[in-house]
């Protein structure tokens, strides 16, 4: 892409990102590098290379993944807005470990960031369709490395192998709601 773009960094450049910004806390000016360009990609699920592979909650990465691996590649991100870490690293990098994006419950704000287009993020999923989301639509409350109840929400999104995305809440549960409109068709109360 760089060769494509014959040296006009500007195509790598979110028009929402003007001058200082203070996101979370964290000052930061955009710039043509890995640190501070404000696109991530999934990095932790679709390819660590030349890293060796990581576990996390339970999900295991692989040095090199396949993408024909995927299993729904309209529901799996592979880019979207990215801000920095609070030591000012790697927005190139969306790392599903540390992508709790609520101030105070995520630690390095490693999800995709809402900053920027009226509390939402822009996301690029696999099959190559964009959306525009919030937070809470995208990115788990709390970083997953932390634990707890909330570990796996919206994980579906983020592990193209969707190994956890039924774990994501009844919203997103195909089997789930099939089982209330059957239970509803049939006009069982199912707490008798």
């Amino acid at each position: 892409m760089v060769g494509y773009a014959k040296g006009q960094s500007n195509y790598f450049r979110c028009h929402a990102l003007k001058g200082k910004r203070k996101d979370a806390g964290i000052s930061w000016s955009w710039k043509f590098d890995s640190h501070l360009v404000g696109y991530g990609y999934n990095a932790f699920f679709l390819g660590v290379h030349p890293y060796d592979s990581h576990e996390a909650a339970g999900l295991s990465t692989t040095k090199r993944f396949k993408r024909s691996s995927i299993v729904n590649p309209s529901q799996n991100l592979v880019v979207g807005d990215a801000m920095p870490k609070p030591d000012l690293t790697w927005s190139s990098s969306l790392w599903w470990p540390s992508s709790g994006m609520t101030p105070g419950r995520g630690n390095t704000y490693e999800g995709i960031d809402d900053n920027r287009h009226g509390r939402r993020g822009n996301v690029v999923f696999n099959d190559g369709h964009a959306e525009t989301r919030r937070s809470a639509n995208i990115n788990p409350p709390d970083d997953p490395i932390k634990g707890g109840v909330n570990q796996f929400r919206n994980a579906l999104y983020w592990d193209p192998l969707q190994r956890k995305g039924r774990a994501c809440g009844p919203n997103r549960d195909p089997i789930f709601h099939w089982f209330l409109r059957s239970i509803h068709q049939l006009r069982i109360d199912p707490l008798r």
